[in-house]
């Protein structure tokens, strides 16, 4: 078996078709923003530039392959064309993917946080670190500031605690409701860290 050959069943082995839409669905490797990808000529490719270059032909320089069907996983050569960047920046316009159309919060498929986690976060603002809830829930702590001041997942209207500067978090700031049930933050933060250390 050839190289050439030997990279064709590879390739063909790494997706299942789907039958409504007729894409051809990658299953394995993905890059991190969401292409599949394999070893092509002893470097990682994505998988519909390769499935281009074996089943199409070469790619001319300076062109780009892009999704008819607008699916990153998809590898079926029949839903793929060769385009400049100018028209991939066109089709993702006209198909409403630009920057006006990004989704937030929970309609973002990369999104790591749900309304309830976030409400969460919110709700231990007074009595965990930034640092302990960011390693729960897998984020940065910076993130957890940036909640907490509404910087990021904003607040619903009418929230009390949506204007707090990071400085007033970075103090632990107290909401009023729960300061009274609490103790003072120095010393409560003093035994969260100590319980930490090994």
């Amino acid at each position: 078996m050839t190289r050439a050959q030997d990279l064709q069943a590879r390739f063909h082995t790494k997706y299942i078709p789907e039958p409504n839409s007729g894409c051809w669905l990658w299953t394995a490797a993905l890059s991190h923003k969401g292409y599949g990808v394999l070893r092509y000529v002893g470097r990682w490719a994505r998988a519909h530039r390769v499935s281009w270059k074996i089943l199409r032909g070469p790619i001319p320089n300076g062109l780009h392959v892009c999704h008819k069907c607008d699916n990153r996983l998809c590898v079926n050569p029949d839903h793929l064309f060769l385009g400049t960047n100018d028209d991939n920046v066109a089709d993702m316009i006209e198909k409403g993917r630009h920057l006006a159309g990004r989704r937030f919060g929970e309609q973002n498929a990369t999104a790591k946080l749900t309304a309830s986690k976030v409400a969460e976060i919110r709700r231990s603002r007074t009595i965990r670190s930034s640092r302990s809830l960011a390693r729960e829930f897998g984020i940065s702590h910076t993130t957890i500031l940036r909640i907490w001041t509404g910087q990021y997942w904003p607040e619903p209207a009418g929230d009390t605690h949506a204007g707090m500067s990071t400085a007033d978090v970075g103090e632990r700031a107290a909401v009023p409701e729960v300061a009274d049930t609490m103790p003072p933050i120095p010393g409560f933060l003093r035994r969260e860290r100590a319980a930490v250390r090994p």
